[in-house]
């Protein structure tokens, strides 16, 4: 019976956090690097924007889901990178939510104070399937060139976020 639950457990533990399958509604427009234009991209706060308006910025785009345990330990490293680069304008950083409740996804930005960098898009579903098969919190860390540099599934705390950003898109 030990066994059973310890396997378990670490199925939990290995495999993350699976949001709700939601249909993309949206048809990506191919660029010559590979990242999608996706057409104008809106954010919690207001504000409308397009990926490929940041061509010649390094990116790194958050995935997560508001009902992940892991997305909510990995978002204080995503809000300290943002922070640190963010005058500097060194570092563009995306946070997509997948599987959501608008209710529940704002009282997650709140909690980590990411208002200006959330969108809830419908296609962001089909966005986060080009790169990852399932599970949040996902990475994807985009150099100047829109090429995807790497991509990490799973959580991460600030230090191995920042290791990541400086050894992939900041180098």
């Amino acid at each position: 019976m030990k066994r059973i639950v310890l396997i378990l457990c670490l199925f939990v533990f290995l495999t993350g956090c699976t949001p709700p399958e939601v249909e993309p509604t949206m048809t990506p427009t191919p660029t010559p690097s590979g990242i999608e234009n996706w057409g104008g991209i809106d954010f919690i706060s207001g504000k409308s924007e397009y990926l490929w308006d940041y061509y010649g910025k390094p990116i790194l785009v958050f995935f997560f889901s508001d009902t992940c345990t892991y997305c909510h330990s990995s978002a204080p490293g995503v809000k300290a990178a943002f922070d640190k680069y963010k005058d500097s304008k060194e570092l563009v950083v995306f946070c997509v939510a997948l599987g959501y409740t608008s209710q529940n996804v704002k009282a997650f930005v709140n909690k980590y104070g990411l208002s200006d960098m959330v969108t809830i898009e419908e296609f962001s579903r089909a966005f986060y399937l080009r790169y990852f098969t399932s599970g949040v919190p996902a990475f994807l860390f985009i150099d100047k060139s829109m090429n995807v540099a790497a991509k990490k599934l799973g959580g991460v705390d600030s230090a191995e976020l920042d290791l990541y950003l400086r050894t992939t898109i900041l180098k």
